[in-house]
């Protein structure tokens, strides 16, 4: 365990970049720390920053300032940062160059992105509709790394807190609506391979709380439940795939974030923290490094594990 750089500030979101920085925003606006220790950068005090996308080889990064429902993005020389879309509720930078965001509406759109210019090159092109939005703050979608993206569809637009269902959008622009029954579903996350979706929820008509569950995309299997009991949240998979990280507070154990590996049957484990406060949010960079923020909102603590 490394660490730990503090944070005063009231911490929003955090992501590891390739570039060696370590990303973090809040209400303070957004700034950065090296990996491997030291001085907090403070990139630019404006706005409230509760999603960050660092960009491949530190071209810079994306934003979303949740104040102004916007995204921004923020060149590696520049302090001041460019307005790229507005009335955003999330967004991903895909490795064939392309912006992906959903709006207020749920509508999912995409253009091409030049870093250069911090720019659209084109008129985006709207691939989907009935994306669930967490208010203005976050979408629920996930992108694949061979382009498929699924995201969940559904809830109080569409009957009630348990009406979600799974649709995937692959690159030819088909929209697919899973065969697995409406439920629960919040933050679904694929599988590195895409072949296998992670979701926070619950089972139809389960009024228990929510469970973090891996659903086979490919075998329509139904769901294997990683927590078979308590609360858990925001499940986060391992680059390699093999390992699923999330937030667990079980009934007869102290809560905190645990890991399952998923090539055996063993139960999850839990990650020795310090007992410093609380853990917050983390991020999964690498195989061998998972990055922690602990403490409380207004104090954090970043260590690497």
């Amino acid at each position: 365990m490394k660490g730990p750089q503090e944070l005063v500030v009231h911490l929003g979101d955090l992501a590891w970049g390739d570039d060696g920085f370590i990303y973090f925003g809040g209400t303070e606006g957004l700034g950065r720390v090296p990996a491997s220790g030291g001085a907090i950068e403070v990139l630019t005090e404006a706005g409230r920053v509760y999603a960050i996308d660092p960009l491949p080889d530190g071209q810079g990064v994306l934003f979303k300032d949740s104040r102004t429902s916007s995204v921004n993005f923020l060149g590696p020389d520049e302090t001041e940062p460019v307005l790229v879309i507005d009335g955003a509720t999330d967004m991903k930078y895909l490795a064939s160059g392309h912006l992906l965001w959903a709006d207020e509406s749920g509508a999912l759109w995409a253009g091409p992105f030049d870093p250069g210019s911090g720019t659209l090159t084109a008129p985006p092109t709207i691939l989907g509709t009935g994306v669930y939005s967490a208010g203005a703050i976050l979408a629920k979608f996930s992108v694949s790394n061979n382009g498929t993206l699924v995201y969940s569809a559904g809830g109080p637009r569409g009957g009630g807190s348990a009406n979600f269902r799974l649709v995937t959008l692959g690159m030819d622009g088909a929209v697919t609506a899973d065969a697995l029954a409406p439920r629960s579903i919040a933050d679904p996350r694929w599988s590195p391979d895409g072949t296998q979706v992670a979701f926070r929820g619950g089972a139809p008509g389960s009024e228990v709380p929510p469970r973090i569950f891996v659903y086979d995309y490919l075998r329509k299997s139904e769901p294997r439940e990683l927590t078979p009991n308590g609360a858990a949240f925001a499940p986060t998979w391992s680059p390699d795939g093999s390992r699923l990280a999330f937030w667990w507070a079980p009934e007869s154990d102290e809560e905190g974030i645990y890991i399952r590996d998923l090539t055996s049957n063993a139960q999850p484990a839990p990650i020795d923290l310090p007992e410093i406060g609380t853990p917050q949010m983390y991020d999964w960079p690498n195989d061998s490094t998972l990055v922690v923020a602990i403490g409380q909102r207004a104090d954090i603590d970043l260590w690497t594990v």
